[in-house]
């Protein structure tokens, strides 16, 4: 048996005091998540330690007092799980949290008596502390919630909105409750410092909002109903039944990322108009595997599902780099795999079920056609990775011995992805970049710099090991490009739609470009600390859908900075990538000792009028020179301190570069 315990809360609300319009699923949905993580503790030989609250047990001072004591037990390497099924609200914030609240509301949920006279919803922030002192002791901490306004429920209706409305019922009212909480009232950490503090004028005490290690799946966005219907002869959520279905129907290892990719797909077959969340504090968490906290798994794929009026679609468009048929005929090809094909499966495509050619693309999704006998079941979710697509490619000039160069050829004629991504050329001033061989190894570099001045880790063998290491750095320096250029020259969007500045921390004013863009010098002698916001301003009269993209001299993509999810930002709407924290710019050790004196730095922001899924963007670094994990960073950039859709589909994008400069 494994030394793991899950702790978990289950709270299931179908009646209230007084009473509000019912719900009729909402326990029925919190057992049967709890016989799943009872047959998944078991099966996974985990001690698993419930404690569930229904209807009158749900009281706002029950669910606060067993959040701490109960999921307060589990210690490191622990699981400790919040779920919630029930009514999901707004409620008017108080002025002190307006610079967080752009609507100035909170996201709340309803407890068994928060509509009695005295009574108070669960507010977002309030989850965040409880989620907070649980972190303390270092658990994995997982957040369910299925309920309305979900989703962003653990980060930052009216008084009769229903959690989840069952299907066909009428919309929710945009009346919220007209009371005003008082700051004091709410479960908040105080009386210690911190950048997210905010001051208070009437109370020398400062709130803290915290932001503390966790996964969260909500069952929509915060603007949102989450839905209730007859699934299986009763009264179900259906985010909950989605989610237990794929849990249910999983074979082998799944990350969050891959859960709710493929909850969503089954969520939008089943109503409209609602969008289930992920979201985690630290945005790599999302490819965590589900209920462990410790194992990373990738999901470099595509989602494949039937969609009614559209035929079959991925959830890949135009700003993810999908490429429609071009005047020559030629168009994307993907490789259809089962839901349950691994990622080294992937890697294989003999072990694809069939073809599918792009015929539509649009800015977050595309169509296409099955090719051949190829026949899919409708109601399936499967997996899609790129076969071949005709972009412009990589110019790589080959800096080997004749015998090598050979070698390097046969292997890239091998390999579908290097001949996609990449081309070779004879004359050095016609490439991007060099695959140079020294001293039995290969060192990958700019055509603009020196051959022995490393853009990643030496490959330390020039065999064919090494050939196809050194291939697949530039397939992926390949891949990273294009997603940095990737724009729209036929957009009816202004490329200066959303405003991206950079915002000195000490004025909180816009830190200006000089002639040179903007430079931050950095010399860790001198102890210097080059630190800024980033702010977003949706400054043109739309509705967007709004991704934060970085990408360092890493070669790698990090796409959540605003949210792992995306934002819709209104016209006008103020946006601060990573919850306002202050990123500091600067170049390790290694890398200055190497010879290199500055790095390049974008900031990509991509906005649209439809939502789409940001996770597709994001690339993991190349490997970097060897260096001991104890005394030297391997970054290269930035270190971020850690404490209603449009029926026209068009999207845009912005971008800023910035130079950070080592002299010492």
């Amino acid at each position: 048996m494994s030394n793991r315990k899950i702790y978990a809360l289950l709270v299931g609300i179908d009646k209230y005091q007084p009473p509000i319009p019912a719900l009729d699923g909402c326990v029925n949905d919190m057992n049967a998540m709890l016989e799943y993580l009872r047959r998944y503790s078991f099966k996974k030989g985990i001690e698993f330690f419930p404690l569930s609250l229904t209807n009158q047990e749900a009281t706002r001072f029950n669910i606060v007092e067993k959040f701490e004591a109960h999921l307060g037990q589990a210690g490191e390497d622990d699981v400790a799980l919040f779920y919630y099924s029930g009514h999901g609200s707004q409620e008017h914030a108080h002025e002190v949290f307006w610079e967080i609240e752009s609507d100035q509301k909170n996201e709340t949920l309803v407890c068994y008596d928060s509509r009695l006279p005295d009574g108070m919803d669960l507010a977002d922030k309030e989850l965040a502390t409880l989620i907070d002192i649980v972190a303390q002791n270092n658990p994995h901490i997982l957040t369910i919630i299925d309920a309305c306004n979900s989703g962003s429920a653990t980060r930052s209706t009216n008084s009769y909105t229903k959690a989840r409305l069952v299907e066909g019922t009428p919309k929710l009212s945009d009346n919220v409750s007209p009371r005003v909480r008082m700051p004091q009232s709410y479960i908040l950490p105080r009386n210690f410092q911190t950048e997210r503090a905010l001051g208070l004028d009437t109370d020398p005490d400062e709130l803290i909002i915290p932001n503390p290690r966790h996964v969260a799946l909500s069952a929509a966005r915060s603007f949102q109903l989450a839905k209730e219907t007859y699934l299986d002869g009763q009264p179900r959520g259906v985010f909950t039944y989605s989610l237990i279905e794929v849990l249910e129907s999983t074979v082998g290892r799944l990350s969050y990322n891959d859960l709710m990719r493929r909850v969503r797909s089954l969520v939008t077959q089943r109503t409209y108009e609602q969008n289930p969340e992920l979201d985690a504090a630290i945005p790599e968490d999302i490819n965590l595997e589900f209920l462990d906290g410790l194992t990373t798994l990738t999901s470099n794929y595509f989602s494949v599902q039937y969609e009614s009026g559209e035929g079959w679609t991925i959830d890949g468009g135009s700003i993810h780099g999908i490429v429609p048929p071009n005047f020559a005929g030629q168009t994307t090809r993907l490789s259809i795999y089962p839901e349950n094909a691994t990622e080294s499966e992937m890697l294989d495509n003999l072990n694809a079920l069939g073809v599918g050619i792009v015929t539509t693309v649009l800015s977050g999704k595309s169509k296409f056609d099955l090719e051949g006998n190829l026949s899919l079941e409708e109601g399936k979710v499967y997996k899609a990775q790129i076969l071949d697509i005709p972009v412009e490619p990589l110019y790589v000039f080959i800096n080997t011995n004749d015998s090598t160069k050979e070698k390097i050829k046969e292997a890239y004629a091998e390999n579908n992805k290097f001949k996609t991504f990449l081309e070779f050329v004879e004359e050095e001033g016609d490439a991007q970049y060099q695959l140079n061989q020294t001293g039995g190894k290969f060192i990958l570099s700019r055509s603009s710099d020196p051959y022995d001045l490393p853009l990643a880790t030496p490959i330390d063998r020039d065999d064919e090991v090494g050939i196809r290491q050194s291939l697949a750095q530039l397939a992926h320096i390949a891949q990273w490009e294009r997603v940095k250029n990737l724009s729209n020259a036929g957009s009816h969007l202004s490329s200066e739609s959303v405003k991206i500045e950079l915002i000195d921390p000490n004025t909180d004013q816009a830190i200006p470009s000089t002639y040179e863009g903007f430079v931050f010098h950095h010399n860790a002698m001198a102890g210097q600390k080059n630190q800024f916001k980033i702010r977003l301003t949706n400054v043109s009269g739309k509705k967007l859908f709004c991704v934060l993209a970085y990408f360092d001299a890493g070669f790698q993509v990090q796409a959540g900075l605003l949210n792992v999810n995306g934002l819709w930002m209104e016209p006008g709407d103020v946006a601060w990538a990573v919850d306002g924290q202050r990123a500091t710019a600067t170049m390790p050790d290694n890398l200055f000792q190497l010879g290199l004196t500055h790095v390049d730095n974008y900031l990509k922001v991509i906005f649209s009028t439809r939502e789409m899924n940001p996770t597709l963007l994001n690339m993991s670094p190349i490997e970097r020179m060897e260096v001991p994990r104890s005394t030297a960073s391997t970054h290269r950039g930035l270190v971020f301190s850690n404490r209603d859709s449009n029926s026209f589909d068009d999207w845009n994008s912005n971008e800023l570069s910035f130079r950070i400069e080592r002299n010492g």
